[in-house]
């Protein structure tokens, strides 16, 4: 089986955004699918030009049994238009929740889209929801698969203490881990307001972004390399995202695969990911006080932290483990391909 991936969000120098599709590619690839990858691996919009151009034509012209397009509908407008292939599109979150609302133009573009997919891959039920409900697509269309789930290989404990050891982190004061971009829109200024109020424990943050502070107990590390976040979650007592809007956050995966459990809001895919009570814990978005409440309570219940830890890694093993899931996407590619 011959696979067209097109991805305007792909790993290149010094970007590490769409990892999750790189991950995706790496374990249909290691199952023995044929993947011709065209991805955009730069964020200026000058880099759109090649990519659309490559794309055209290897839709056009390309020997492939099927296109799968990553983000709606600005990797799936050219197969949807050329349409030679059977066509299966991913929704990643803000591509059916925001993107479509923006103007009358937009809608259409991603109507037009899901009109030409015979297959369309939800990240979670949240995204399905929005997709049925507002976007009117056939529920039979679609299904929910978490983009490439997590390696729970790579993403394992290693023990507090020695990775605190590795990371450099001195001292017994109990750490908070933020991951993702440093933008409002993730709850940066949350974060930064739950540090102010929380002196006793260390907050770090990776991503990229500019953030400035003058809180003495906030270290900002910048980007990492993807395989740099093991050590940084297993180090850390508690992750946190509370972000405003979501689609189905790797970083939740990955840090409960390290047994550390999060604390994120009740956005998007987040509570099909977070077991609440269980797992981590839930909040509603812009709410420094439950933020702060949370992280204080976890940090104060080691017992209670331990606990969710293992519950978590167990819990992303059952239903998120990497191979299970590039596996139910490779049955949809051969039913696709049969029919």
């Amino acid at each position: 089986m011959k696979v067209l991936t097109l991805s305007n969000f792909y790993p290149g120098e010094r970007l590490t955004y769409g990892v999750f599709v790189e991950d995706e590619v790496k374990g249909l690839r290691e199952l023995g699918i044929n993947i011709d990858l065209v991805a955009k691996r730069t964020l200026s919009p000058l880099g759109y030009i090649p990519f659309a151009a490559k794309a055209i034509y290897k839709v056009s012209f390309g020997n492939h049994d099927l296109v799968h397009a990553h983000f709606v509908p600005h990797s799936a407008l050219i197969p949807a238009i050329i349409k030679r292939r059977p066509l299966v599109v991913t929704f990643h979150g803000s591509d059916a929740n925001t993107f479509p609302w923006k103007s009358r133009l937009h809608f259409l573009l991603t109507s037009f889209v899901v009109r030409r997919s015979d297959r369309i891959i939800a990240l979670s039920e949240d995204i399905r929801n929005t997709l049925v409900d507002k976007l009117k697509v056939d529920p039979l269309k679609i299904h929910v698969i978490h983009c490439s789930g997590v390696d729970t290989n790579l993403f394992k404990p290693i023990g507090r203490r020695r990775a605190r050891v590795i990371a450099n982190i001195h001292g017994a004061k109990p750490v908070v881990l933020f991951v993702g971009n440093l933008i409002e829109q993730k709850g940066i200024r949350h974060v930064l307001g739950a540090a102010q109020r929380l002196p006793g424990a260390l907050f770090f943050f990776i991503g990229r972004g500019h953030l400035k502070t003058n809180l003495r107990n906030c270290v900002i590390l910048g980007e990492k390399n993807h395989e740099e976040l093991p050590l940084w979650m297993s180090a850390a007592d508690v992750l946190v995202l509370p972000s405003d809007a979501e689609g189905t956050p790797s970083v939740l995966l990955e840090a409960l695969s390290c047994e550390t459990p999060v604390i994120a809001t009740n956005v998007g895919g987040c509570p099909e990911v977070v077991r609440n009570g269980k797992t981590g814990f839930l909040i509603h978005p812009g709410n420094t006080d439950a933020l702060v409440n949370r992280i204080g309570y976890l940090l104060t219940h080691r017992a209670l932290r331990l606990r969710m830890g293992r519950a978590g890694r167990k819990d992303m093993r059952q239903r998120y483990e990497h191979s299970r899931v590039i596996e139910k996407l490779s049955e949809i590619y051969a039913d696709l391909c049969e029919k």
